[in-house]
């Protein structure tokens, strides 16, 4: 098995017991809150620390501190890894100390239909929160680290202990406002033994670095600050969306972020790690074709499959994971609703992962971040001027975006439709269209694990098409 693929699938696993545990976390959290206004806070809550974290720096970590890592040797690259570390924490340390002294504020930016007398008891609760930002820094450059040692396991791990840690405090405490204070103590606890656990395996000298190292050249810095605004612009672009979704009324930006959730789960399980593999091998071999084109038929396959999972099993997926507690069937109406329209979007966010990564391996983060910016603008304005059509918007986004990056690489593109072959396509359309007619006329109505069966069946069937095309991928070395 190539290094490609092994890497890849330890990473997955790791991020596959993350994810677990992270839906676990919104499934107590549904049970408890609902989608309410307290959901709403407890979400916040949540999601606040890496939200930051990823719209301030992580984006120059992915786009020139992992490559810039992986070329350093020795004594530079702790240098370098130090130096960035204490940036990283000065910034973090600065938004921190700003929510801290205005927690109001982010309540009113961030949940607008919430309403003072709401969120002015748990004010507490997100001063707390802002400590933990700091932590989720210094865990984004450790994981950067990390991955340039080609240690990605333990990465993916991380995020699994932080979720763990947060569904032991869901499932330890009661639900309605008393739970918003305990749960950011609980965000607090995840950030610390997840940046412990990251420490104890990078091993990295703690000691400030003030001075940019030797080779910390201009360029780096150029290429750190256009990977910072390329992925601070697309969590920019999902806090908008969730922003204009919350104004309809409270409990619209919880189901807005449970449909994220779903929309998640394959990203990160499928196609994030192999992004995250291929970066540091898109860097050793800049001027490779081959590479590039096999991820990006392979990931056209998988996202098309699930997107069609997902669509004829989608209600009943969300139901098995979310109704219980105090979630009701307006609810999760409204968060299946959210999921669908997002799960359009997925064949295009997981091409602009894969294409992302190869134009910050060959240091073309700039355009990364103008097709991000341009695919904001437009969306960003639709959802705005027209709040009703947010979740339009929010596929729109990820379409352009992804379109503009396939649009500056060299790819050939006549290979790859000749790679996914009329004759296949035919093939899983045919099979799709018989498993759907199958569980809609067969299976009955409230067999809800038959439906999302299902679901799984379709996924591996369509994809099962291509399967000994797989190899493209699993025989680069």
């Amino acid at each position: 098995m190539s290094t490609v693929a092994k890497s890849t699938l330890a990473l997955t696993a790791a991020l596959m017991l993350g994810r677990l545990f992270g839906f676990l976390r919104e499934v107590l959290l549904a049970a408890k809150l609902g989608v309410s206004a307290e959901a709403d806070m407890a979400v916040l809550i949540l999601t606040l620390p890496d939200f930051l974290i990823t719209l301030l720096l992580a984006g120059g970590f992915s786009a020139a501190l992992v490559p810039a890592l992986r070329r350093a040797e020795g004594d530079d690259r702790e240098v370098l890894f130090r130096y960035v570390a204490t940036l990283a924490l000065l910034v973090s340390l600065a938004v921190a100390l700003v929510i801290a002294l205005y927690p109001a504020g982010v309540f009113r930016l961030l949940a607008p239909a919430l309403t003072a007398e709401a969120y002015t008891p748990h004010l507490l609760a997100m001063r707390l929160t802002a400590l933990s930002i700091p932590l989720a820094a210094l865990s984004g450059v450790l994981g950067a680290l990390l991955n340039a040692r080609n240690i990605f396991f333990v990465v993916g791990l991380g995020t699994g202990v932080y979720n763990l840690v947060l569904c032991i405090v869901l499932f330890a405490l009661p639900g309605g406002a008393a739970l918003i204070l305990p749960l950011a103590l609980g965000v607090l606890a995840a950030a610390v033994a997840r940046t412990s656990m990251l420490l104890v395996n990078a091993r990295p000298r703690l000691l400030p670095q003030w001075r940019a190292p030797a080779g910390a050249d201009v360029r780096l810095l150029r290429l750190f600050v256009a990977g910072v605004l390329a992925v601070g612009i697309t969590a920019a672009a999902q806090i908008l969306f969730r922003t204009v979704a919350g104004l309809a009324e409270p409990g619209a930006l919880t189901a807005f972020s449970y449909g994220l959730k779903l929309f998640m789960l394959p990203l990160f399980l499928l196609f994030a790690p192999l992004a995250t593999v291929l970066l540091p091998r898109f860097t050793d071999d800049m001027g490779a074709t081959r590479l590039p084109a096999a991820a990006l038929s392979v990931t056209l396959v998988l996202s098309g499959a699930v997107l069609a999972a997902g669509q004829v099993a989608g209600n009943d997926i969300a139901r098995l994971i979310l109704y219980r507690g105090a979630m009701d069937e307006a609810g999760l109406a409204a968060v299946t609703i959210a999921a669908r329209w997002m799960f359009l979007a997925l064949p295009f966010a997981a091409l602009e992962l894969i294409a992302a990564a190869r134009l910050n391996a060959v240091q073309r983060t700039g355009r990364v971040m103008l097709d991000a910016a341009v695919a904001l603008a437009i969306a960003g304005a639709l959802a705005i001027a027209v709040p009703a059509l947010v979740l339009p918007a929010f596929v729109l986004f990820y379409a352009l975006a992804a379109l503009l990056h396939l649009a500056a690489m060299p790819v050939p593109w006549v290979g790859i439709l000749r790679w996914l072959s009329p004759m296949r396509l035919l093939l899983a359309t045919a099979f799709l269209a018989g498993a759907y007619a199958f569980d809609r006329l067969v299976v009955p109505e409230g067999a809800v694990w038959l439906h999302a069966f299902a679901g799984l069946v379709i996924f591996c069937g369509v994809s099962a098409v291509w399967a000994d095309k797989f190899r493209a991928v699993v025989r680069i070395r």
